[in-house]
């Protein structure tokens, strides 16, 4: 049974969800580095989909040379 209060987005709101330009958004369908669903001609975003995929894609911080406890 699908939930009903699943959201989708278009590629305007995926851009300013993730902080970025609607280009930038396209580039990353185009390379399809970003998961996306295709209705037609529209492009739609999951947005669990799009919180997976921002984890997947984390780098943890460097630590910094105060913590390498003198090591450095």
């Amino acid at each position: 049974m699908q939930n009903p209060s699943r959201q989708y987005l278009n590629v305007a709101a995926t851009a300013e969800y993730l902080g970025t330009t609607e280009r930038h958004v396209r580039e990353l369908v185009y390379k399809r580095n970003v998961p996306y669903h295709k209705v037609g001609r529209l492009l739609r975003f999951d947005l669990d989909d799009l919180d997976a995929w921002m984890l997947a894609n984390r780098y943890p911080a460097r630590r910094s040379v105060g913590d390498l406890g003198g090591l450095a």
